[in-house]
Formats: structure tokens, C-alpha cells, sequence
């Protein structure tokens, strides 16, 4: 099995807790299915191949999984991350709704662009 990292943005970290507080259910539901995804990528499956209902491909690098596979109807919710294969570490970005959705992957792309941009000055 592959070890991956998990690094949250500091920006994730203050949306996770403010959107935990008022979905407490589906925040914890969404984290599970990060959870999941992880372990298959941790089986060495490419970020690209892998494909469940609860796992959407935004492009760009940008993956984001909800909070489906759970067996009440919860919040629609989004959580972003940016699988970095070469560094074996997923970036959590920022979690939100359907009503944030647009920004949330709007900053999601000038977040990976800075990490890409990051990564290429180390290396």
C-alpha cells in the first residue's frame, strides 16, 4: 500500500469548522467519503481513474467528493482537494454547497496553481 498525506489549507480549516457547525451530518458524511477515496488511492490507483458516485472530477487537477453513499438525504455538500500525485499528498481546499459552488472551485484553481507553481521552483 502507498502512505498519502493529508495537508488542509488554512482556508479549509475555517470553512470545515463553520460548515460542520451548521451540517454537522453531512460534513462528517463528505469526510467518510474523503476517507474512501483516499484508501483507494492508497491501493495505488490513479486520482483519474478513480470513479464512484460520490467522487466528481472538476478538471484541472480539481477533485471534489459529496456526501452521498450515506443512507438519509443530507445537505448537498462539496469538499475540494487536489490529489498531488508526485508529492503522494491531497490537498483539502475548502468544503461548501451548491450555492457556493461556483467560487469554491473559482479559488480551487488559483490554489492549485499555486501549489503546481510551488512544486516546480523545488524541483
Amino acid at each position: 500500500m502507498l502512505e498519502w498525506n493529508i495537508e488542509e489549507a488554512d482556508k479549509f480549516t475555517k470553512t470545515f469548522r463553520r460548515y460542520e457547525k451548521k451540517h454537522g451530518e453531512a460534513a462528517i458524511a463528505t469526510m467518510a467519503n474523503l476517507g474512501s477515496y483516499v484508501q483507494l488511492l492508497s491501493k495505488g490507483l490513479n486520482p483519474l481513474q478513480i470513479s464512484t458516485s460520490y467522487v466528481h472530477d472538476e478538471r484541472k487537477g480539481l477533485i471534489a467528493v459529496d456526501q452521498k453513499k450515506q443512507k438519509r438525504k443530507l445537505r448537498e455538500t462539496r469538499l475540494y482537494f487536489y490529489p498531488d500525485m508526485e508529492k503522494k499528498t491531497v490537498y483539502l481546499l475548502i468544503i461548501g454547497d451548491k450555492n457556493s459552488q461556483q467560487a469554491d472551485i473559482k479559488f480551487c484553481r488559483v490554489q492549485i496553481k499555486t501549489l503546481r507553481s510551488d512544486y516546480e521552483k523545488t524541483t
